[in-house]
């Protein structure tokens, strides 16, 4: 809103010299700094108040009620632009700052779900991707399954990988889920959602199939945690 009215105004006082385009300039200037900045500290406070970030949450993934074991991490929305929600299985406290939660050990014991919505303005997937880091520290050692699943009100391709995540407890066999979200609106919308392996030990070579149920691995899991979302709304 912001830009395009500065723009008409400085085409409409064109004749006017350069000493009103300075002045518009610098108020422009001005108040995006102003914006930016009450802006910033919106996200702070609402990180820093449960209620307000579990809220911010909410209205971004639409859920009811969040998969058992998940709580609000840091959330934050620019309007018509991008939105960012990251679930962890650590509760934070109220009043924790900004620096300490951005450390993977606050937010995540053994798993977690990260979700990034941002609009196309004509670029490709692969270019929005490559600008976008959303991984914890994962490494990757074989392909365990991928498809397509109606979930969450949109088509969602996944891509699930057996591996080890690197976390404030240490290395942790687990199953990592890198998903494209379609909701065939002018959004992009990627997801990363990963879980440990039950019973399984670090360097351990043969994952049993069985102990992949209810991790990302498997299709009915996924859509089961996946359908608490409503990603298209």
């Amino acid at each position: 809103m912001n830009g395009s009215g500065s723009k008409y105004t400085v085409w409409h006082y064109l004749g006017c010299g350069c000493a009103i385009l300075l002045v518009l300039t610098i108020l422009g200037v001005g108040g995006c700094f102003w914006m930016a900045t009450n802006w910033g500290r919106e996200v702070e406070r609402e990180i820093k108040d449960p209620e307000a970030r579990a809220a911010r949450a909410r209205s971004l993934l639409g859920y009811e009620e969040l998969p058992e074991g998940y709580h609000p991490g840091i959330s934050f929305s620019v309007p018509f632009f991008l939105d960012l929600v990251i679930l962890g299985d650590r509760e934070l406290p109220a009043g924790e700052d900004m620096e300490r939660m951005r450390g993977e050990r606050d937010l995540f014991e053994e798993r977690g779900f990260i979700y990034f919505k941002m609009r196309a303005f004509g670029m490709d997937r692969d270019n929005v991707r490559e600008g976008i880091d959303m991984d914890v520290d994962f490494d990757a050692e074989e392909v365990a399954g991928e498809g397509e699943v109606e979930a969450g009100g949109a088509t969602v391709r996944y891509t699930a990988e057996l591996g080890e995540t690197k976390l404030g407890t240490g290395r942790i066999p687990s199953v990592s889920a890198e998903l494209e979200i379609d909701c065939r609106d002018g959004f992009f919308r990627e997801a990363t959602w990963f879980e440990p392996i039950p019973g399984a030990a670090p360097g351990q070579e043969e994952i049993p199939k069985a102990s992949l149920a209810g991790t990302p691995a498997d299709e009915a899991a996924l859509r089961e945690f996946l359908d608490h979302f409503r990603f298209c709304g």
